[in-house]
């Protein structure tokens, strides 16, 4: 009988060979039974696993069986039990470490000292033309404005790939060239406009070169036929967006703009859901998807052509396109789960449209001093901060669309922060509390201007980023408090610091506004064609930042400002908004008007506050509050017009009081009188200057046949049997080409306007009060072209068109933007700089009208 500690011995012997010996696998230990009998059993020894047995560390997969280990199951590696594994990773990365390191030694051996000195200096060379300053560097900028860095030879390869790379993110930073491949398309109609291959692929081009860089958000790339079966609605604004600026193309645009507004009511009152945006479906006008969201977006951007803000449908279309957008989903786009099945090219697509939604709604919102649509989406900017490295399934913004959320996200701030207060009627918080806001909103877009520039934002950005700075500084117009006579020392200090700070604050919106100006006038230096293709909304940031100017540079500062820059940014905002005028008395062309005027009055507001004040040593302000401040940061704007049409009123109501006299006198044949004698010729002069877009629409008449009527310009043109042709005869559309042939090819500029010296104009025909003012300054050129589409409808009136050459030697605009109207009568009209004249208050009050302002309500 074999004793218990016998046994023992065995399983220890046994033990310790399974420890000398790693790769035997059995272990061998007796027991003694009851009936004495001695019973060896035979187990498998455990061992670890590879990654356990590399790491030296624990290893469960012998308990954890068939599960892997503990270990490899965190790690997410394959678990494998290997019998002959041996750790060798270490000891062959150090034979490399230490195979290297003697390669070095050798080569270092055979270099003398003067010859290791040369390869460092070298060597510094290169690190410093890669991407730091030296002195010859910041030479070179200064002088020419831009910098050329040498790179390395060595690096190419690596900044070649880094470069292609960042193409593949940022699709839409590079000007966008179809081939003709992409740009093949069968002619298509609408209505009675029907538009031939050969202009589709012009008019694709143009979009795609001077519009799509101001909001890239459609895919061009897909061309044009792709983009009809996807979505005819993005397809027909495109080509209405690129005729904006076709020489002799106003009729065809006309009626397309009807045709696209009647797509857009059947999408927004009959939509035709589909369950796929196949291209292999027949293309359905009415059928809502991202896509006729996006065509929402640029139609917000470059409405139709009107005269007045009140007729503006900006606002109404960024609305439409944020409800739409909500209706297709697009706000929960991101929130989707992971399918293998999701179209990760239609996902990218909608997101950056969500994004795109938010950001000019805000951005439409902030320039037309209201709340925004809906709250900013603040889960977009979790998706922009996406990480680079991330799986290729997670969508990713464009630098561009992550600069523009970033800025829209920015002014949302600004509004949410400044008109946070329940108990003030105008919703802004107390005067105390917005100074340090304003202070601390600084901060933030000081941050921001850091970021963006360490981006390479390009100008348009720039543009809207200085924009949103000057809304942010208007807030100081609101903060100016009415004089008040402290009671106390402590209150009259207190309120002479917070006067102060204002003041501070005004000079900054000041220098904000003419830096915006400034680099306004800096794009156009840089790419004269650039202003045809400004958005709408960009040319009301122009006339705003202008009334700051105005303002500020004839006020009780004027001593604080560089009023000579201030005079020199004015006067070319005033030439830019003419030139980004696409018809005559549209918004653009009355605000330039409005400008001079508004100059010419605040300047002769100053002269007489400063004779009255001459030999007063009291420290009175003057032309620093405003008295409009509901319109959040744009109320500066909008006071500026309002004291406009109040000034223009009053020299009104003298003018009538003159008339009054002048018809009890004998002689009252004057040419004040002549207007009361004439109120026809008064009422078809003011419809013929009145909104281009929407014209006015007239009921049916009882007994009438034809249910549509003509618009009412047209009834004061026309004779009863004119009107019954214009009924009875159809409208035929002739083909683009037959309209006006496009000198363009599809890598080609438009051809250049032609000049010739200028006619003598007859006094009988008195030019048009801008176009004096362009031909005061340069009186031998005058642009020439055929008679347009308002030659045709008033054969009465004779059309002139005038450049500032100096200004844009290279510009080619071929539109009637610049063209100016000769009256029909022999009166002539009171010019803009006569800001008392009847024309100013008329236009001022017809601008001001339906626009959510209401003068007799403050």
């Amino acid at each position: 009988m074999v004793s218990v500690d016998h046994a023992n011995s065995v399983r220890s012997s046994t033990h310790s060979q399974g420890d000398s010996c790693s790769d035997s696998s059995n272990a061998v230990y007796s027991q003694v039974t009851e009936d004495g009998s001695n019973i060896r059993r035979q187990t498998r020894k455990k061992f670890a696993c590879v990654e356990c047995r590399q790491q030296k560390s624990k290893c469960d997969s012998q308990d954890r069986a068939p599960e892997p280990c503990t270990r490899c199951m965190k790690k997410k590696v394959p678990c494998i039990l290997q019998r002959d594994f041996r750790r060798t990773y270490k000891r062959a990365r150090n034979e490399v470490i230490e195979r290297r390191f003697n390669e070095l030694t050798k080569s270092l051996s055979n270099l003398d000292a003067e010859e290791i000195l040369k390869k460092i200096e070298k060597e510094q060379k290169a690190i410093s033309n890669a991407g730091n300053f030296t002195k010859d560097k910041i030479r070179k900028l200064r002088e020419r404005g831009t910098l050329e860095l040498e790179v390395p030879d060595d690096d190419q390869d690596n900044l070649e790939q880094e470069r292609t790379e960042q193409e593949v993110l940022q699709s839409f930073e590079k000007p966008v060239i179809l081939n003709d491949e992409q740009l093949k398309c069968s002619a298509k109609s609408l209505g009675s406009v029907h538009v031939s291959s050969e202009d589709i692929s012009r008019l694709f081009c143009e979009y795609a070169k001077r519009y799509h860089p101001f909001l890239p958000i459609v895919d061009l790339y897909k061309g044009p036929e792709r983009i009809y079966h996807l979505s005819p609605c993005l397809f027909w604004i495109i080509i209405l967006i690129g005729l904006r600026r076709m020489d002799g193309a106003e009729e065809l645009m006309t009626k397309l703009s009807s045709e696209v507004k009647s797509i857009f009511a059947g999408i927004s009152f009959s939509p035709i859901n589909r369950s796929s945006s196949l291209i292999a479906e027949e293309p359905i006008l009415n059928a809502p998807s991202v896509y006729s969201v996006q065509a929402l977006l640029v139609y917000t951007f470059w409405p139709p052509v009107t005269s007045s803000l009140g007729a503006d449908i900006s606002w109404n279309t960024i609305g439409s396109a944020m409800f739409q957008a909500i209706h297709q989903g697009l706000n929960n786009v991101q929130n989707l789960p992971e399918s293998p099945k999701v179209n990760l090219g239609l996902i990218q697509e909608q997101l950056w449209t969500w994004a795109c939604c938010n950001t000019l709604s805000q951005t439409i919102a902030s320039s037309f001093g209201f709340q925004a649509f809906v709250c900013f989406d603040y889960s977009i900017m979790r998706s922009r901060d996406a990480p680079k490295d991330a799986s290729p399934g997670v969508p990713r913004f464009s630098s561009v669309i992550m600069n523009m959320i970033d800025i829209a996200y920015f002014e949302n701030q600004v509004a949410m922060t400044m008109a946070s207060n329940p108990h003030n009627p105008t919703g802004l918080v107390n005067v105390e509390e917005r100074l340090n806001l304003i202070q601390l909103l600084d901060t933030l877009y000081n941050e921001l201007k850091t970021r963006l520039d360490n981006n390479n934002v390009d100008d348009i950005r720039i543009f809207m980023l200085l924009a949103a700075k000057v809304r942010l500084y208007s807030y100081y117009f609101n903060t100016v408090t009415p004089e008040k006579r402290s009671s106390t020392q402590n209150t009259k200090s207190r309120d002479n610091e917070l006067k102060l700070k204002v003041k501070s604050g005004l000079v900054r919106a000041y220098y904000a506004a003419v830096k915006l100006l400034h680099h306004t006038e800096s794009m156009c230096d840089r790419d004269p064609e650039v202003i045809n293709s400004f958005p709408s909304v960009f040319v009301l940031n122009v006339w705003q930042a202008s009334c700051i100017v105005a303002k500020l540079a004839n006020s009780s500062l004027s001593e604080m400002l560089d009023i000579k820059t201030g005079e020199h940014v004015y006067r070319s905002a005033v030439t830019q908004t003419l030139h980004a005028s696409v018809l005559n008395y549209d918004m653009a062309y009355r605000s330039s008007g409005i400008m001079r005027s508004m100059w010419s009055m605040y300047v002769n507001m100053y002269t007489d506050w400063r004779n009255q004040h001459r030999e007063s040593t009291s420290s009175e302000e003057f032309n620093l509050d405003i008295t409009i401040k509901s319109r959040m940061s744009v109320s500066v704007f909008f006071d500026c017009l309002y004291v406009l049409r109040l000034k223009c009123g009053l020299a009104k109501l003298k003018r009538e009081i003159k008339r009054r006299l002048c018809d009890s006198s004998v002689d009252s044949n004057s040419a004040d009188c002549e207007d009361d004698r004439e109120p026809e010729l008064l009422a078809r002069r003011l419809i013929e200057t009145t909104p281009l877009d929407p014209k006015p629409i007239n009921a049916s008449m009882e007994g009438a046949k034809d249910p549509m009527s003509l618009p009412v310009r047209s009834v004061l043109k026309c004779t009863p049997s004119m009107t019954h042709k214009a009924h009875s005869e159809p409208a035929i559309v002739p083909p683009l080409s037959a309209i006006s042939p496009l000198a363009v090819s599809i890598s080609s500029d438009y051809s250049k306007p032609t000049y010739q010296a200028q006619k003598q104009v007859s006094t009988t025909q008195p030019k048009d009060y801008l176009q004096s003012f362009l031909l005061s300054s340069y009186p031998s050129l005058e642009y020439e072209r055929e008679p347009s589409l308002e030659q045709a409808q008033f054969p009465d009136q004779t059309h002139t068109n005038s450049l500032e050459n100096s200004i844009f030697p290279n510009n080619s605009i071929n539109s009637s933007a610049a063209q100016t109207s000769v009256d029909e009568t022999t009166h002539t009209r009171d010019n803009w700089d006569n800001w008392e004249s009847e024309i100013v208050f008329k236009d001022v009050d017809l601008l001001m009208a339906e626009f959510a302002f209401n003068p007799s309500v403050i």
